[in-house]
């Protein structure tokens, strides 16, 4: 409300007190039943109209009455919005900074699998051991040839070869024919290698530096620069390497995280 509203207000504010005023003067001068009756009916308007501006002034009052604690709410809505986007701001810097790092550090984000579960049915061997598996899931579950399979969703046991109907062929990672890009996870930085083949118990990895310091224990991936499989993929702990004196490089061998002889389950990795 205006401050020209308001003074209009007071102004007819002032007109009906005078005329309440002398309609109870006439009233106490006893005056004809008819008069009090007319100037009774004339009232009812001026009773209405005083009703309501008296509900308009409660309004204004409570509401300038309020305007300091409007102001604060206001006030700390803002800061709540300041704040909320510096949060926004700082979780927008994180998320970049995370994803210069894994550029850096060549660590793809991780993404969604699917998996189909199979039950390994039987173990196929060769000289060197156990060389194929097979599970009871084929071309009608989904599966295709050359898809990745697992044990434990990240350890790498092998890929898809043949396809039937209702089953399908493993070849595992330990009698596999072509050489597969490795890293080994060491303390000083990723170790390049490739491994070439089986000896006893351990695979063998190849052409790793000889300068680098290679522990036991220390994990293996599969490095994604082979075109077979996606980085990223568990192979094993390394147990033990050799450094060829006549050589830059050394070989590092590297024992396997699962048990051919006691897989029941494995996961077959769904190409969507």
């Amino acid at each position: 409300m205006t401050t020209d509203q308001l003074k209009g207000l007071i102004k007819n504010s002032f007109l009906w007190v005078v005329v309440a005023f002398l309609f109870v003067f006439i009233r106490y001068l006893d005056f004809s039943k008819p008069i009090l009756d007319f100037f009774g009916k004339a009232m009812i308007p001026v009773q209405k109209r005083a009703e309501n501006i008296d509900k308009q002034v409660s309004e204004w009052i409570y509401t300038f009455s309020h305007i300091e604690e409007l102001k604060n709410e206001n006030a700390e809505l803002k800061d709540q919005i300041f704040e909320l986007q510096s949060r926004l701001n700082e979780l927008e810097g994180f998320r970049r900074e995370n994803a210069s790092l894994r550029e850096q550090c060549g660590v793809e984000e991780k993404r969604d699998i699917n998996y189909i579960l199979a039950e390994v049915v039987s173990l196929d061997r060769d000289v060197k051991g156990i060389a194929s598996l097979k599970v009871d899931k084929g071309k009608n579950d989904g599966v295709k040839s050359g898809a990745v399979v697992l044990y434990k969703k990240n350890i790498l046991i092998g890929r898809i070869t043949d396809v039937d109907k209702y089953s399908s062929h493993v070849e595992m990672v330990t009698s596999f024919p072509s050489r597969i890009g490795v890293l080994v996870k060491s303390v000083g930085g990723d170790a390049r290698g490739i491994v070439t083949g089986q000896t006893g118990e351990f695979l063998v990895i190849e052409n790793v530096d000889r300068n680098r310091t290679i522990k036991e224990g220390e994990e293996v991936i599969t490095s994604g620069e082979d075109d077979i499989f996606p980085r990223g993929f568990l192979l094993g702990g390394v147990d033990h390497s050799e450094a060829d004196p006549t050589s830059s490089f050394q070989t590092v061998y590297l024992k396997a995280l699962f048990d051919p002889l006691n897989l029941k389950y494995v996961l077959i990795v769904k190409d969507e």
